[in-house]
Protein backbone atom coordinates (compact mmCIF):
# COMPACT_ATOMS: atom_id res chain seq x y z
CA UNK A 1 0.00 0.00 0.00
CA UNK A 2 3.00 2.33 -0.03
CA UNK A 3 1.96 3.43 -3.54
CA UNK A 4 -0.99 5.29 -1.98
CA UNK A 5 1.29 8.25 -1.26
CA UNK A 6 4.26 7.44 -3.49
CA UNK A 7 3.44 9.63 -6.51
CA UNK A 8 5.61 12.77 -6.35
CA UNK A 9 6.82 11.62 -2.93
CA UNK A 10 3.92 13.27 -1.11
CA UNK A 11 3.64 10.93 1.86
CA UNK A 12 2.86 13.25 4.79
CA UNK A 13 3.54 13.09 8.49
CA UNK A 14 0.41 12.48 10.61
CA UNK A 15 0.27 16.20 11.39
CA UNK A 16 0.58 17.13 7.73
CA UNK A 17 -2.19 14.70 6.82
CA UNK A 18 -4.53 16.30 9.37
CA UNK A 19 -3.69 19.72 7.94
CA UNK A 20 -4.29 18.45 4.41
CA UNK A 21 -7.68 17.10 5.49
CA UNK A 22 -8.58 20.32 7.26
CA UNK A 23 -7.65 22.59 4.38
CA UNK A 24 -9.81 20.56 1.98
CA UNK A 25 -12.74 20.79 4.40
CA UNK A 26 -12.14 24.53 4.74
CA UNK A 27 -12.27 24.85 0.94
CA UNK A 28 -15.65 23.15 0.86
CA UNK A 29 -17.13 25.16 3.71
CA UNK A 30 -16.16 28.39 1.94
CA UNK A 31 -17.16 27.23 -1.56
CA UNK A 32 -18.39 30.43 -3.22
CA UNK A 33 -20.86 29.25 -5.85
CA UNK A 34 -22.21 32.78 -6.30
CA UNK A 35 -18.74 34.38 -6.61
CA UNK A 36 -19.48 37.04 -4.01
CA UNK A 37 -15.97 36.97 -2.59
CA UNK A 38 -17.36 37.14 0.94
CA UNK A 39 -16.54 33.61 2.22
CA UNK A 40 -12.93 33.67 1.05
CA UNK A 41 -12.41 37.22 2.28
CA UNK A 42 -13.71 36.51 5.78
CA UNK A 43 -11.90 33.18 5.88
CA UNK A 44 -8.62 34.88 4.96
CA UNK A 45 -9.09 37.31 7.85
CA UNK A 46 -9.63 34.37 10.20
CA UNK A 47 -6.67 32.41 8.80
CA UNK A 48 -4.37 35.34 9.50
CA UNK A 49 -4.84 34.45 13.18
CA UNK A 50 -3.66 30.84 12.78
CA UNK A 51 -1.64 28.64 10.48
CA UNK A 52 -3.88 25.66 11.19
CA UNK A 53 -6.92 24.67 9.17
CA UNK A 54 -9.95 26.00 11.03
CA UNK A 55 -12.18 22.91 10.86
CA UNK A 56 -9.70 20.33 12.11
CA UNK A 57 -8.20 22.65 14.75
CA UNK A 58 -11.62 23.15 16.35
CA UNK A 59 -12.44 19.44 16.07
CA UNK A 60 -9.16 18.43 17.71
CA UNK A 61 -9.86 20.77 20.62
CA UNK A 62 -13.33 19.31 21.15
CA UNK A 63 -12.12 15.71 20.92
CA UNK A 64 -9.35 16.44 23.43
CA UNK A 65 -11.50 18.40 25.89
CA UNK A 66 -14.91 16.72 25.95
CA UNK A 67 -15.71 13.32 27.46
CA UNK A 68 -18.80 11.09 27.32
CA UNK A 69 -21.84 12.71 28.99
CA UNK A 70 -20.17 16.11 29.03
CA UNK A 71 -22.49 18.89 27.92
CA UNK A 72 -22.15 21.29 25.00
CA UNK A 73 -24.54 24.24 24.75
CA UNK A 74 -25.50 25.03 21.16
CA UNK A 75 -27.08 28.43 20.52
CA UNK A 76 -28.91 29.21 17.28
CA UNK A 77 -31.89 31.05 15.86
CA UNK A 78 -32.23 34.36 14.03
CA UNK A 79 -35.56 36.16 13.48
CA UNK A 80 -35.15 37.20 9.86
CA UNK A 81 -38.44 39.17 9.60
CA UNK A 82 -38.76 40.38 13.19
CA UNK A 83 -40.56 43.61 12.30
CA UNK A 84 -43.34 41.48 10.79
CA UNK A 85 -43.36 38.40 13.02
CA UNK A 86 -40.71 37.39 15.55
CA UNK A 87 -41.38 33.70 14.92
CA UNK A 88 -40.06 33.77 11.33
CA UNK A 89 -36.59 32.20 11.32
CA UNK A 90 -34.39 30.49 8.75
CA UNK A 91 -32.89 27.07 8.04
CA UNK A 92 -29.31 28.31 8.32
CA UNK A 93 -28.27 27.69 11.92
CA UNK A 94 -30.75 25.15 13.33
CA UNK A 95 -29.62 22.43 10.91
CA UNK A 96 -25.95 23.12 11.61
CA UNK A 97 -26.60 22.97 15.35
CA UNK A 98 -28.37 19.63 14.94
CA UNK A 99 -25.48 18.33 12.85
CA UNK A 100 -22.93 19.25 15.55
CA UNK A 101 -25.04 17.65 18.28
CA UNK A 102 -25.27 14.47 16.20
CA UNK A 103 -21.51 14.41 15.58
CA UNK A 104 -20.70 14.99 19.26
CA UNK A 105 -23.04 12.15 20.20
CA UNK A 106 -21.64 9.69 17.64
CA UNK A 107 -17.95 10.48 18.17
CA UNK A 108 -17.68 11.24 21.88
CA UNK A 109 -21.00 10.38 23.48
CA UNK A 110 -21.36 14.02 24.52
CA UNK A 111 -24.74 15.61 25.19
CA UNK A 112 -26.11 18.80 23.67
CA UNK A 113 -28.45 21.39 25.09
CA UNK A 114 -29.90 23.56 22.34
CA UNK A 115 -30.99 27.13 22.94
CA UNK A 116 -32.92 29.52 20.74
CA UNK A 117 -35.25 32.49 21.15
CA UNK A 118 -38.58 31.05 22.30
CA UNK A 119 -40.50 32.06 19.14
CA UNK A 120 -38.01 30.03 17.05
CA UNK A 121 -37.72 26.99 19.33
CA UNK A 122 -40.19 24.86 17.35
CA UNK A 123 -38.13 25.31 14.18
CA UNK A 124 -34.96 24.36 16.03
CA UNK A 125 -36.60 21.28 17.56
CA UNK A 126 -37.80 20.24 14.10
CA UNK A 127 -34.24 20.47 12.76
CA UNK A 128 -32.95 18.28 15.58
CA UNK A 129 -35.67 15.69 15.09
CA UNK A 130 -34.87 15.52 11.39
CA UNK A 131 -31.23 14.77 12.33
CA UNK A 132 -32.27 11.80 14.47
CA UNK A 133 -32.49 13.41 17.91
CA UNK A 134 -35.12 12.60 20.51
CA UNK A 135 -36.39 15.85 21.99
CA UNK A 136 -36.67 15.63 25.78
CA UNK A 137 -37.56 18.18 28.42
CA UNK A 138 -34.96 19.82 30.64
CA UNK A 139 -35.56 17.54 33.65
CA UNK A 140 -35.13 14.47 31.46
CA UNK A 141 -31.95 16.02 30.04
CA UNK A 142 -30.51 16.40 33.53
CA UNK A 143 -31.26 12.73 34.20
CA UNK A 144 -29.56 11.81 30.93
CA UNK A 145 -26.45 13.77 31.95
CA UNK A 146 -26.26 11.87 35.24
CA UNK A 147 -27.09 8.44 33.81
CA UNK A 148 -25.38 5.86 31.63
CA UNK A 149 -28.05 5.34 28.95
CA UNK A 150 -26.97 5.94 25.37
CA UNK A 151 -29.46 8.30 23.79
CA UNK A 152 -29.20 11.07 21.24
CA UNK A 153 -31.44 13.12 23.47
CA UNK A 154 -31.52 16.90 23.17
CA UNK A 155 -33.38 19.47 25.24
CA UNK A 156 -34.38 22.55 23.26
CA UNK A 157 -34.71 25.56 25.54
CA UNK A 158 -36.82 28.43 24.26
CA UNK A 159 -35.27 31.56 25.77
CA UNK A 160 -37.42 34.43 26.91
CA UNK A 161 -37.02 37.40 24.62
CA UNK A 162 -36.18 41.04 25.27
CA UNK A 163 -35.28 40.58 28.94
CA UNK A 164 -32.13 40.13 31.00
CA UNK A 165 -31.12 36.47 31.28
CA UNK A 166 -27.86 36.91 33.22
CA UNK A 167 -29.00 35.16 36.39
CA UNK A 168 -30.58 32.31 34.43
CA UNK A 169 -27.35 31.67 32.51
CA UNK A 170 -25.23 31.88 35.67
CA UNK A 171 -27.33 29.17 37.32
CA UNK A 172 -27.35 27.04 34.17
CA UNK A 173 -23.57 27.13 33.83
CA UNK A 174 -23.19 26.26 37.50
CA UNK A 175 -25.65 23.36 37.35
CA UNK A 176 -24.66 21.73 34.05
CA UNK A 177 -20.94 22.59 34.00
CA UNK A 178 -20.80 22.51 30.18
CA UNK A 179 -17.46 22.18 28.44
CA UNK A 180 -18.34 24.21 25.35
CA UNK A 181 -20.70 26.93 24.17
CA UNK A 182 -21.05 27.06 20.39
CA UNK A 183 -23.14 29.52 18.38
CA UNK A 184 -24.39 28.58 14.93
CA UNK A 185 -25.83 31.46 12.88
CA UNK A 186 -26.72 33.43 15.96
CA UNK A 187 -26.51 37.18 16.29
CA UNK A 188 -23.70 38.80 18.20
CA UNK A 189 -23.99 41.94 20.27
CA UNK A 190 -22.08 45.20 20.03
CA UNK A 191 -20.49 46.85 23.05
CA UNK A 192 -23.78 48.74 23.48
CA UNK A 193 -25.72 45.46 23.67
CA UNK A 194 -27.29 45.76 20.21
CA UNK A 195 -27.70 43.03 17.60
CA UNK A 196 -27.62 43.81 13.88
CA UNK A 197 -28.65 42.33 10.57
CA UNK A 198 -25.99 42.40 7.84
CA UNK A 199 -27.89 45.38 6.38
CA UNK A 200 -26.96 47.39 9.47
CA UNK A 201 -30.54 47.43 10.75
CA UNK A 202 -31.15 46.42 14.35
CA UNK A 203 -32.47 42.95 15.09
CA UNK A 204 -35.58 43.91 17.02
CA UNK A 205 -37.93 43.12 18.57
CA UNK A 206 -37.93 39.50 19.64
CA UNK A 207 -34.32 38.67 20.48
CA UNK A 208 -32.95 36.59 23.31
CA UNK A 209 -30.28 38.53 25.19
CA UNK A 210 -27.67 35.79 24.94
CA UNK A 211 -24.61 38.03 25.27
CA UNK A 212 -24.46 37.34 29.01
CA UNK A 213 -24.17 33.59 28.29
CA UNK A 214 -21.17 34.16 26.04
CA UNK A 215 -19.63 36.69 28.45
CA UNK A 216 -19.92 34.27 31.38
CA UNK A 217 -18.71 31.27 29.36
CA UNK A 218 -15.61 33.16 28.27
CA UNK A 219 -14.95 34.34 31.83
CA UNK A 220 -15.08 30.70 32.99
CA UNK A 221 -12.60 29.64 30.32
CA UNK A 222 -15.05 27.39 28.50
CA UNK A 223 -14.52 26.46 24.88
CA UNK A 224 -16.37 29.14 22.91
CA UNK A 225 -16.88 28.85 19.18
CA UNK A 226 -19.08 30.06 16.38
CA UNK A 227 -20.08 28.85 12.93
CA UNK A 228 -20.69 32.00 10.91
CA UNK A 229 -21.07 33.54 7.48
CA UNK A 230 -21.00 37.24 8.43
CA UNK A 231 -19.20 39.40 11.03
CA UNK A 232 -22.46 40.35 12.77
CA UNK A 233 -22.61 36.98 14.54
CA UNK A 234 -21.55 35.88 18.00
CA UNK A 235 -17.80 35.92 18.63
CA UNK A 236 -16.76 37.62 15.38
CA UNK A 237 -15.09 40.80 16.65
CA UNK A 238 -11.85 40.13 14.77
CA UNK A 239 -13.67 39.71 11.45
CA UNK A 240 -15.03 43.25 11.55
CA UNK A 241 -13.79 45.93 9.21
CA UNK A 242 -14.83 49.46 8.33
CA UNK A 243 -16.81 48.39 5.27
CA UNK A 244 -19.58 46.59 7.17
CA UNK A 245 -22.73 48.48 8.13
CA UNK A 246 -22.73 47.83 11.88
CA UNK A 247 -20.37 48.15 14.87
CA UNK A 248 -18.02 45.30 15.81
CA UNK A 249 -19.34 42.52 17.99
CA UNK A 250 -18.30 42.60 21.64
CA UNK A 251 -16.84 39.07 21.83
CA UNK A 252 -13.99 37.42 19.97
CA UNK A 253 -14.21 33.63 20.22
CA UNK A 254 -11.01 31.62 19.93
CA UNK A 255 -12.72 29.18 17.56
CA UNK A 256 -14.40 30.62 14.47
CA UNK A 257 -15.48 28.62 11.44
CA UNK A 258 -16.36 30.85 8.48
CA UNK A 259 -18.48 29.32 5.74
CA UNK A 260 -20.50 30.29 2.72
CA UNK A 261 -23.34 29.45 5.10
CA UNK A 262 -23.14 28.84 8.82
CA UNK A 263 -24.49 25.35 8.18
CA UNK A 264 -21.59 24.61 5.82
CA UNK A 265 -19.18 25.67 8.56
CA UNK A 266 -20.95 23.36 11.00
CA UNK A 267 -20.89 20.48 8.50
CA UNK A 268 -17.12 20.95 8.11
CA UNK A 269 -16.72 20.66 11.87
CA UNK A 270 -18.81 17.47 11.85
CA UNK A 271 -16.72 15.94 9.06
CA UNK A 272 -13.53 16.87 10.92
CA UNK A 273 -14.84 15.21 14.08
CA UNK A 274 -15.84 12.18 12.02
CA UNK A 275 -12.47 11.76 10.35
CA UNK A 276 -10.25 12.48 13.33
CA UNK A 277 -12.22 10.07 15.53
CA UNK A 278 -12.38 7.39 12.79
CA UNK A 279 -16.19 7.56 12.92
CA UNK A 280 -17.10 8.45 9.32
CA UNK A 281 -20.84 8.04 9.97
CA UNK A 282 -20.67 11.16 12.17
CA UNK A 283 -20.29 13.36 9.08
CA UNK A 284 -23.60 15.00 8.23
CA UNK A 285 -25.12 13.51 5.06
CA UNK A 286 -26.83 15.56 2.41
CA UNK A 287 -30.05 13.61 2.89
CA UNK A 288 -30.32 14.93 6.46
CA UNK A 289 -29.52 18.45 5.26
CA UNK A 290 -32.47 18.31 2.87
CA UNK A 291 -34.68 16.79 5.58
CA UNK A 292 -33.69 19.60 7.94
CA UNK A 293 -34.52 22.29 5.41
CA UNK A 294 -37.97 20.81 4.83
CA UNK A 295 -38.59 20.40 8.57
CA UNK A 296 -37.61 23.93 9.59
CA UNK A 297 -39.61 25.51 6.77
CA UNK A 298 -42.63 23.41 7.74
CA UNK A 299 -42.42 24.93 11.24
CA UNK A 300 -42.32 28.58 10.20
CA UNK A 301 -38.86 29.27 8.82
CA UNK A 302 -38.25 30.85 5.41
CA UNK A 303 -35.46 31.32 2.93
CA UNK A 304 -34.66 34.96 3.74
CA UNK A 305 -33.43 35.78 0.24
CA UNK A 306 -36.49 34.67 -1.73
CA UNK A 307 -38.85 35.31 1.18
CA UNK A 308 -40.51 31.94 0.57
CA UNK A 309 -40.86 28.66 2.43
CA UNK A 310 -39.96 26.71 -0.71
CA UNK A 311 -37.30 24.10 0.16
CA UNK A 312 -35.96 24.09 -3.40
CA UNK A 313 -34.22 27.40 -2.61
CA UNK A 314 -31.93 25.53 -0.20
CA UNK A 315 -29.85 27.62 2.21
CA UNK A 316 -28.44 31.11 1.68
CA UNK A 317 -28.92 31.13 -2.11
CA UNK A 318 -27.32 27.70 -2.60
CA UNK A 319 -30.26 25.78 -3.99
CA UNK A 320 -31.23 22.17 -3.64
CA UNK A 321 -29.45 19.84 -4.28
CA UNK A 322 -26.12 21.69 -4.30
CA UNK A 323 -26.10 22.55 -0.59
CA UNK A 324 -26.64 18.88 0.24
CA UNK A 325 -23.88 17.86 -2.15
CA UNK A 326 -21.40 19.99 -0.23
CA UNK A 327 -22.31 18.08 2.94
CA UNK A 328 -21.85 14.78 1.11
CA UNK A 329 -18.45 15.83 -0.23
CA UNK A 330 -17.34 16.66 3.30
CA UNK A 331 -18.46 13.21 4.40
CA UNK A 332 -16.46 11.67 1.56
CA UNK A 333 -13.41 13.63 2.72
CA UNK A 334 -13.85 12.19 6.20
CA UNK A 335 -13.84 8.68 4.73
CA UNK A 336 -10.80 9.55 2.65
CA UNK A 337 -8.97 10.79 5.72
CA UNK A 338 -9.80 7.62 7.67
CA UNK A 339 -8.39 5.47 4.87
CA UNK A 340 -5.31 7.61 4.34
CA UNK A 341 -4.56 7.80 8.08
CA UNK A 342 -4.80 4.03 8.42
CA UNK A 343 -2.45 3.46 5.48
CA UNK A 344 -0.08 6.19 6.60
CA UNK A 345 0.29 4.58 10.03
CA UNK A 346 1.08 1.15 8.48
CA UNK A 347 3.22 1.88 5.39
Amino acid sequence: MTSYFSYLGLQPSPEQLVQRFGLELDKLMTLDLNLTGRPSYLYSRERNMSREASSTAFAQLLLKSIAPNDVAILVTGWPVRSMIDISIGEADGPIGAAAIARALHLTIGALSLAMAPAPLAAQVAAAFRSAGATIIDFDAFRRLVKGQERLFGVAVVGLDIDRDLSDYFAKLLQDLEPKAVIAIEHYGFSAEGKAYHATGHLVEPGIALTHSLFDQAMAKGLICGSCVDNPNEAGTSRLHDARVKHPPMRNDFANLLVGSSANNAAFALCAALAGLSATPTAAFPGSLDEAGIAATLAHGAIDPFSGTADPSFGVDTVERPYHAWIADLMGRLAKGYCAAAAINSNP
